[in-house]
């Protein structure tokens, strides 16, 4: 649940909404993703129609991550070139929290395509696109 500042018939109220409500009411924040790659949310959904949601949601966390390291290519062999990924644990009610950025030289344990090149793009697309985060990873609650 996240409070919301809301002008409902020009006075200033909160709103307590859940992830879900918040989407239904303001978007996802994908419909600027879906343009910088060509497409749109109509083709991405046809494309990936009968598709586990938690892997849909894994190609949209993707295309999240090339929006923001703007096209450019990782040198993954680059020793000298940290690559950014987030962290991620389980609080107390089961649930997946945001828990910082891990960053790697010469290896990593996640997929390339998941990899940030800048560590405040990586913290801001967590914050922004939390509601992908928590389906490509299956732990989104329903």
């Amino acid at each position: 649940m996240r409070q919301v500042k809301a002008i409902i018939e020009g006075k200033e109220v909160l709103l307590n909404l859940t992830q879900e409500q918040e989407t239904q009411v303001f978007g996802d924040g994908m419909d600027e993703i879906y343009t910088f790659h060509k497409t749109t949310r109509e083709e991405f959904d046809k494309k990936y129609e009968g598709i586990p949601d938690n892997l849909k949601a894994l190609q949209q966390e993707f295309m999240i991550v090339a929006y923001y390291n703007k096209g450019e290519r990782l040198v993954l062999e680059d020793e000298d070139v940290y690559k950014y990924y987030p962290w991620f644990e389980f609080d107390e009610n089961g649930g997946q929290v945001f828990n910082g950025v891990l960053d790697w030289l010469a290896c990593t344990t996640v997929p390339a395509p998941s990899l940030f090149i800048r560590e405040s793009d990586c913290e801001e697309a967590v914050k922004k696109f939390d509601h992908i985060y928590q389906r490509s990873r299956g732990y989104c609650k329903e």
